[in-house]
C-alpha cells in the first residue's frame, strides 16, 4: 500500500476511534430524520447501536486492512433490514450518510495538511463504496434465500395436504405452519390451536420453538383457551385479521390478555381462515426483546395462514368427498410444477367444469384501473362477454365481498349485466391472492341448479387458482433477482479480470513511451513484449467469458456430457491435462438451475487453475454422498496463502455465492507449494434441506 494512503487510512481510523460517539450520534439523527419508515421513537436507540458497530468495523478495516468485521456487520445489517421491512436502496442511502457525519471531523483534524485531508476523504469514499456494494450483494443474496425458503415451505404445505387424510396429515400441516411462521417472521416460538366452534374454545395441538434446547412452548398456561375471556383473541376472531401486541407484559398487567407475561414480550396472533370460518389460530411469540411486526410481516403471516387453512380444508374434503378430491389433487399436483400460468389456469377451469357439472368455466382478472374484469382463459362454452364491469355486476359483488355468488335464474337477474339465452346459470367465486382481490373464477351452464356442494368445490378451486397466480409471480421475482445476481457476478468478474488487465496495459504503454523518448530501446522492446503478454491474457479472459455466457445449458442435459465438452475446449486452449471422474448420480435430482451453477463453479475453478496455479494437471471428481452432490476440483499447482487471497479478487467469492444459492457450501483447502483442492457440496433434489444456508468454509493446510 502507498505510504500516503496507509498514513491516511491509519489517521482516519484514529479519528473514528476518538470521535466515535459524536459521529454515531450525528449519523443516527440524519438517518432517523430522513427515513421513510420509522417503527417508533425507540428505534433511535437501535440505530445508535448499529452506527456504533458500523463505525467500529470501519475503523478496524482502515487500521488493519482486514474487512472481516465489516463483512460480518454488513451481513447482520442485511438480515436486520429484511426482518424490519427496510428497502435495500434506503439502507444503502443510510450507509452513505456516514460520510456527512465524518467529513467535519476530518476537516477539523489537520486543516493545514490539505494532501492528508484529501487522502483521508478518498479512503473514506473507497471504504463506503465497498460497503454499499457489498451490502447490496448480501441483501440480494439474503432476499433470494428467503424467497426460495418461502417457496419451499409453501410447496411443503401443499404436499402435506396430498397425503392420506388422517390425524398425522393434519399435524404435519400444522407443524409446517408453525415452522414457516418461526422461520419467515424470525420469532422464537409458535403455538397452534384448533378452533372448536361447538364449545367456543381453542384446543392446543402444537407448540414449537426456534431452538431445540428450549423444547415445546405453551404461551397460554391453561390447556383450553376461551376466546370470549380474552379480548385480544376475541378481536382477532371477530375481525378475522391478525392481531399484534408489542408489549404483552403491559397488556397482561391491564388484564387484557391471558398470556404469561413473565415469559413472552411480543406476539402476533393469526387466524387460519377456511370456507367462511376460522379453522385454527397460530400465535407467534418473542421472548428476548420487544418486537414491532411490520405490515409486510403481518401480510406474510396471513399468507402462510391462508396456505395452511387451504391445506386443512383439502384434508377435510378428502374425508368427505373422495371422488371430488381426486380432481382437486390433480390441480394441486400441477401447482407443484413450474408450469406457465395459462397451463395451470386451464387445468383449474377444466376441473371446475368436471366437479360442478357445468359446460363452461373461465377466469377473469381485474384490470389495472380496477374498473373492469378481463377474460384471461376459458374452457368449454365461451363466455358471453370478454369484459365485465366491476360496479353493479355479480362478479363485482363476489370480488368486493370476498364470497361466492350464484345465479340460477339469469333471465331475471340484473346483476349479470349481459343477458343471453345461452346462459342457463352462473356460479362465480372471487380470486384472493396475498390479501388482494385479483379476479374471479366462473362456472356456467349446468343442466341443473348449482348446489351448496358446487359452491364449496368452486371455493376450493378458486383458492388453488389464486395460489397458482401468486406462485407464478413468486417464480418471476426469483428469476428476476437471479438475473440481478448474475449481472453483479459478471460485473465483478469483468472488473477483476479484463478491467485490471486493461489498466496494466495502459501503464505498460505509458512506460514504453517514456523509454522510447529517453532512447532506452532495449528496455522498450522488453516492455512491448510484456504488453503483448498482458494483451494475450486479456484476450484469453475475454474469450473465456464470452464462451461461458454463450454456452447455454439446455433443459435436461446430462452433467457428464456438459463437463466433457467444456473440458475438451479447456485442454485445447490451455494445454493443461484435466481428468474427469463422474460417478453414478441420479440425474432426476438435478434441476436445470443446479446443473448451470455446478458447471459455472467448475469453470471458475479451472480459470483460477489456468491463471494462478502454474499447474501441469488437474482433476474433477463428481459423486453423490449423504444426499448431496459433491464436486471436487484439484490441481498440482503452487497453491496460495489463504489469508492473502481472502480479500483479493472475486473468483472465490463468486464460487461461494453460487454454491450458497443452491443451499450448499464451498470449502477451499490449499497452502503455498501444495496445490489447491476445492470442494462444493450441494443438497440434491427433493431430499434437499436448507441446513447449510450460505455457510462457506476456507481452511489452510
Amino acid at each position: 500500500m502507498d505510504s500516503q494512503v496507509q498514513t491516511a487510512a491509519l489517521t482516519l481510523a484514529s479519528l473514528l476511534e476518538q470521535n466515535q460517539e459524536d459521529i454515531a450520534n450525528i449519523w443516527t439523527i440524519r438517518i432517523f430524520q430522513t427515513a421513510s419508515f420509522c417503527p417508533g421513537d425507540h428505534w433511535v436507540d437501535v440505530l445508535r447501536l448499529s452506527t456504533r458497530q458500523g463505525l467500529e468495523a470501519m475503523r478496524l478495516a482502515l487500521a488493519t486492512g482486514s474487512f472481516q468485521k465489516l463483512e460480518v456487520y454488513l451481513s447482520q445489517l442485511s438480515s436486520a433490514c429484511l426482518r424490519g421491512g427496510f428497502e435495500c436502496g434506503d439502507t444503502a442511502q443510510a450507509l452513505l450518510m456516514c460520510r456527512e457525519a465524518i467529513l467535519p471531523v476530518i476537516r477539523r483534524s489537520r486543516s493545514s495538511d490539505a494532501d492528508l485531508i484529501w487522502a483521508m476523504i478518498s479512503e473514506l469514499d473507497r471504504c463506503l463504496h465497498w460497503m454499499v456494494q457489498r451490502f447490496v450483494s448480501l441483501y440480494i443474496a439474503e432476499t433470494m434465500r428467503r424467497l426460495r425458503g418461502q417457496r419451499e415451505r409453501k410447496l411443503a404445505l401443499l404436499r402435506s395436504s396430498l397425503q392420506t387424510p388422517d390425524l398425522l396429515a393434519t399435524e404435519d400441516v400444522l407443524r409446517q405452519t408453525a415452522f414457516s411462521l418461526i422461520t419467515d417472521l424470525e420469532v422464537e416460538c409458535c403455538d397452534i390451536y384448533l378452533f372448536d366452534r361447538d364449545h367456543n374454545q381453542l384446543n392446543p395441538v402444537l407448540g414449537m420453538s426456534a431452538s431445540a434446547a428450549i423444547g415445546p412452548v405453551r404461551l397460554y398456561e391453561n390447556q383450553l383457551v376461551k376466546p370470549q375471556a380474552d379480548p385480544l383473541l376475541r378481536q382477532m376472531l371477530e375481525q378475522g385479521e391478525p392481531v399484534a401486541c408489542w408489549n404483552v407484559q403491559q397488556a397482561a398487567q391491564a388484564g387484557k390478555t391471558g398470556l404469561r407475561a413473565t415469559n413472552v414480550k411480543s406476539i402476533l396472533a393469526v387466524p387460519l381462515p377456511g370456507h367462511g370460518q376460522v379453522l385454527a389460530v397460530a400465535i407467534a411469540g418473542v421472548f428476548s426483546d420487544y418486537r414491532e411486526f411490520t405490515p409486510e410481516q403481518i401480510e406474510l403471516a396471513q399468507e402462510i395462514a391462508r396456505d395452511a387453512a387451504l391445506a386443512l380444508e383439502n384434508i377435510r374434503l378428502q374425508e368427505k368427498r373422495r371422488l371430488e378430491n381426486q380432481s382437486i389433487q390433480r390441480v394441486m399436483a400441477v401447482l407443484l410444477q413450474d408450469l406457465d400460468l395459462d397451463g395451470v389456469l386451464r387445468i383449474v377451469c377444466e376441473e371446475a367444469q368436471h366437479l360442478t357439472g357445468s359446460r363452461g368455466s373461465a377466469v377473469y382478472l381485474l384490470s389495472e384501473n380496477g374498473q373492469r374484469l378481463i377474460l384471461i382463459l376459458n374452457t368449454g362454452d365461451r363466455p358471453v362477454s370478454t369484459q365485465i364491469p366491476v360496479e353493479g355486476s355479480l362478479a363485482g359483488m363476489a370480488l368486493h365481498e370476498g364470497r361466492i355468488f350464484v345465479s340460477n335464474n339469469p333471465a331475471s337477474d340484473e346483476r349479470l349485466c349481459v343477458h343471453n339465452g345461452n346462459i342457463v346459470n352462473v356460479l362465480v367465486a372471487p380470486l384472493l391472492a396475498n390479501g388482494m382481490r385479483i379476479g374471479v373464477l366462473y362456472a356456467a351452464n349446468k343442466p341443473q341448479d348449482f348446489s351448496e356442494d358446487d359452491v364449496r368445490v368452486l371455493s376450493v378451486l378458486a383458492g388453488q387458482a389464486a395460489i397458482a397466480i401468486e406462485h407464478a409471480r413468486l417464480l418471476d421475482k426469483i428469476r428476476y433477482i437471479a438475473i440481478l445476481e448474475e449481472r453483479e457476478r459478471l460485473a465483478r468478474e469483468i472488473h477483476d479480470n479484463l478491467a485490471q488487465a486493461l489498466s496494466v496495459l495502459k501503464l505498460q504503454a505509458s512506460s514504453v513511451g517514456d523509454l522510447l523518448l529517453s532512447g532506452q530501446f532495449e528496455q522498450a522492446r522488453h516492455g512491448v513484449q510484456e504488453m503483448v503478454q498482458t494483451a494475450a491474457e486479456a484476450h484469453i479472459d475475454a474469450r473465456e467469458a464470452i464462451f461461458n455466457l454463450r454456452n447455454r445449458i439446455a433443459a435436461g442435459e446430462n452433467l457428464p456430457a456438459v463437463l466433457e465438452a467444456c473440458l475438451e475446449r479447456y485442454r485445447n486452449a490451455c494445454g493443461i491435462d484435466v481428468r474427469l471422474d463422474v460417478q453414478d448420480i441420479s440425474m432426476a435430482l438435478l434441476s436445470d438451475t443446479m446443473l448451470l451453477q455446478i458447471v459455472r463453479i467448475i469453470q471458475e475453478a479451472l480459470t483460477n487453475v489456468r491463471k494462478h496455479a502454474e499447474a501441469s494437471s488437474a482433476s474433477i471428481h463428481v459423486y453423490e454422498h449423504a444426499h448431496q452432490l459433491v464436486v471436487v476440483v484439484e490441481d498440482n499447482g503452487r497453491g496460495f496463502d489463504v489469508e492473502q487471497a481472502r480479500h483479493c479478487g472475486v473468483g472465490l467469492q463468486v464460487m461461494k455465492e453460487r454454491a450458497a444459492s443452491l443451499g450448499g457450501y464451498l470449502e477451499i483447502h490449499t497452502a503455498t507449494g501444495h496445490g489447491t483442492r476445492i470442494k462444493a457440496c450441494i443438497p440434491l433434489g427433493e431430499r434437499r434441506h436448507w441446513t447449510h444456508g450460505a455457510v462457506a468454509g476456507i481452511t489452510g493446510g
